[in-house]
């Protein structure tokens, strides 16, 4: 199965915040390995060190991920560690917003991530190019979001296994512990995937035969172009909002 290599569209959010024609657009979807590559500054491994959360009306609710990087495994990254400005976290109604399309990251797990050298503002992450490592019979797996494990990489994409053998994420009281293993998993299970080494690997192949590799510099901060960060840009900066623009808060949100 093949894993998507999408950022948030418009399609996704549908219904969720209000359009503005005042701003420009969010970024559009990743269709291949190609476009991921050409979008990545770098790619890194590291710890989750610490989560906190903010929010201010610009940004919105964040979760900032902080990663001790542990190596550079692709590209150029020297600092030591990078926190990850994710959109999503508790709002001050005492309400958590989550978009679960992003990367989730868990406390004190380990990451192999692709880092943007784009501007954004959901996630400074390439798509949902965040694989967590697990060491499984002297193996060092990735696993992805939804807890399926990586077998390989192509030109369309990353490729998973068709089913999931940890949970998508931990429970609603302890939403940043390290998913753990589906009831009957064995290690024998894990037999088909590929091993981080050999996915870095073929990556660089498929990278060296395109011509792309990582390149660009990383921008730690949301891009600050909207009046508020429920309000979703949908044409140029020269348009002034019409009169059936909405900039209302999130339904049933208060900012």
């Amino acid at each position: 199965m093949r894993m998507g290599l999408f950022t948030p569209s418009l399609a996704l959010l549908a219904g969720i915040v209000s359009p503005s024609t005042a701003h420009a657009a969010p970024p559009g979807e990743l269709r291949s390995l190609q476009d991921a590559l050409r979008e990545t500054s770098a790619v890194v491994e590291g710890d989750v060190s610490d989560i906190s959360f903010s929010y201010d009306q610009q940004n919105g609710p964040r979760t900032l991920v902080r990663l001790t990087v542990t190596a550079t495994q692709w590209g150029q990254f020297k600092d030591p560690s990078v926190v990850l400005s994710m959109i999503g976290g508790p709002m001050p109604n005492n309400k958590f917003f989550d978009i679960p399309e992003l990367p989730h990251f868990a406390s004190g797990a380990h990451y192999l991530v692709f880092l943007s050298n784009t501007d954004w503002f959901y996630s400074p992450v390439v798509g949902v190019m965040a694989f967590r490592s697990e060491h499984v019979s002297g193996r060092d797996l990735l696993i992805d979001q939804d807890g399926a494990f990586i077998v390989g990489v192509s030109l369309a994409g990353v490729d998973r296994a068709p089913f999931a053998l940890f949970h998508g994420r931990a429970d609603g009281f302890t939403p940043f512990a390290v998913p753990q293993r589906l009831p009957g998993v064995i290690d024998a299970d894990f037999s088909p995937a590929t091993t981080k080494g050999q996915f870095l690997t073929s990556l660089k192949s498929i990278g060296t035969n395109l011509h792309v590799a990582p390149a660009g510099t990383f921008i730690p901060v949301p891009l600050p172009t909207r009046p508020s960060w429920n309000i979703i840009p949908t044409g140029t900066a020269t348009q002034a909002p019409s009169s059936a623009d909405s900039t209302a808060p999130l339904k049933g949100v208060a900012p």
